[in-house]
């Protein structure tokens, strides 16, 4: 029913990821044109993409393993994803 409240579902998987990320925004459509934001632990900008269908492969290869936040749009919220350097770290 329209009373219902909006839930901001994305997903994001595989998190931790090595590569390629999947943005999946099937749940939330209105996001589909929006732009993607990547920012490091310090809050820089490191990669800049747009959502152009509802499930996005982002290709994270090139970033170095560590914690990264990700911006969808004009949306509040910051997901947090690890990048891992394909090599298990004790």
């Amino acid at each position: 029913s329209p009373s219902e409240p909006v839930v901001e579902t994305v997903g994001l998987f595989p998190n931790p990821v090595e590569g390629v990320l999947t943005i999946d925004v099937r749940g939330n459509s209105q996001l589909v044109g929006q732009t993607v934001i990547v920012y490091n632990h310090l809050g820089q900008q490191v990669m800049q993409g747009r959502v152009t269908k509802q499930v996005l492969k982002l290709n994270m290869h090139a970033l170095r393993s560590g914690m990264y936040f990700i911006r969808i749009g004009e949306n509040k919220q910051a997901y947090k994803v690890i990048k891992a350097s394909g090599v298990l770290n004790p």
